[in-house]
């Protein structure tokens, strides 16, 4: 598959899904006015991706700020990859912060608790 790229932007995340370099992410500000219209592309890019059934997926979130239509289209990503998951295949899923947000920290503690996944909660520098 050819890799996604969607640049960061004002108020949109960068999304870098690169199977050939092993790189799944989703990084910055997460508000796109039409939230679903705007993560579409890679709601359908992992579907397809995951259909190829890969040996392994790790997964990376290095969100700064969501606002809530995004937050659903998150759990979306991790229902995905957690249907995956209980295929029996290699998953892991980083959620990055920032050490001083507070509430990114809850946010990924929240998502954590949602899904049954390997979900790992680290600091960023």
């Amino acid at each position: 598959m050819k890799r996604l790229l969607i640049p960061e932007g004002e108020s949109q995340p960068g999304i870098l899904f690169d199977p050939d370099k092993k790189i799944f992410r989703i990084w910055g500000k997460a508000a796109p006015e039409d939230a679903f219209e705007f993560y579409q592309p890679a709601i359908e890019w992992l579907e397809n991706y995951l259909a190829t059934n890969p040996e392994n997926i790790v997964f990376e979130f290095a969100i700064d700020y969501y606002n809530t239509a995004s937050s659903k289209v998150l759990l979306k990503f991790l229902q995905l990859l957690e249907q995956f998951y209980r295929k029996n295949k290699n998953v892991k899923v980083y959620w990055y912060y920032m050490p001083d947000d507070e509430d990114m920290l809850i946010a990924g503690e929240d998502y954590r608790e949602l899904v049954e996944l390997p979900f790992y909660i680290k600091p960023r520098s």
